[in-house]
């Protein structure tokens, strides 16, 4: 499991219009460039999407590079994009199958160094937790699930490490360090939503992640889960979900695979 150089980002935008937070993308470029053409989103939007932009669909480049160049499009990162780092610069053979074995396959035709570069970009851009500042709340965003009860441990725990523990190497930290082990937590885990617990994580208005595909977005607390099944295209209603948070209010939109006829539901 790689893990990033950036573990944790604020994102201030009390300046932007609007908000939206999508769940897992998984190379539907066309799916999310339907969905932001429906909402008529711009340059004065901001787009915040849960980590697992590549991988399953073939166009995950094109998803992949949208967030890395477009200021008003960030990510945390995800467990697949984690795993094609580790597929790509560790030069196992047993991760570059695991990642094909999770959908990195689409890899095999597209350029390299391209893919290479991308890759990069995000493991220096993309954090394993980010704080987002809106005008009306403050809300976290984490692939999984938070592995604390409170944001502001969490947020310490990710800022306030020891640097020289992380220059060991980021191959199998996991297995060798504790915060390797939560961190992979923020990045794997299902606990809160498997168990249904309903507490609302303290300091922080409220938490979305993705990884966890649900029929609809499901809300425990004060934490949402945004994977309606993009990259499973043959999966009934599966598809991409935009959650949009105002001063006043929260709408969430779900829009059906392209497969399926990109119906949108609210």
């Amino acid at each position: 499991m790689f893990i990033p150089d950036l573990l944790y980002r604020t994102v201030h935008a009390t300046h932007y219009q609007r908000v939206f937070f999508v769940g897992d993308i998984h190379g539907d470029f066309t799916l999310l460039s339907h969905a932001l053409r429906d909402v008529r989103f711009s340059d004065s939007d901001l787009l915040v999407a849960c980590g697992d932009l590549i991988d399953r669909g073939p166009q995950s480049l094109e998803v992949l590079e949208f967030f890395l160049d477009n200021e008003n499009a960030v990510s945390v990162l995800g467990i697949h994009e984690s795993m094609a780092l580790q597929a790509l610069f560790d030069d196992d053979p047993d991760d570059q199958r695991e990642w094909f074995g999770a959908g990195g396959e689409w890899s095999d035709a597209v350029d390299r160094h391209r893919l290479e570069s991308a890759l990069k970009q995000a493991l220096e851009e993309f954090p394993v937790a980010m704080e987002v500042i809106t005008p009306g709340v403050c809300v976290g965003v984490v692939h999984a699930e938070i592995p604390f009860d409170s944001w502001d441990e969490f947020r310490d725990f990710l800022v306030l490490r020891d640097p020289a523990e992380w220059k060991k190497g980021r191959r199998d930290i996991s297995s060798k360090f504790p915060r390797g082990r939560l961190i992979k937590q923020a990045l794997k885990g299902k606990s809160r939503i498997e168990s249904g617990e309903s507490a609302s994580i303290e300091g922080i208005g409220m938490v979305v992640a993705g990884h966890t595909p649900v029929a609809r977005a499901k809300q425990l607390g004060n934490q949402v889960w945004l994977d309606t099944g993009a990259g499973y295209p043959d999966r009934e209603g599966a598809g991409l979900s935009l959650l949009e948070i105002g001063p006043d209010a929260k709408r969430v939109r779900h829009y059906s695979s392209l497969l399926h006829g990109a119906k949108q539901r609210t």
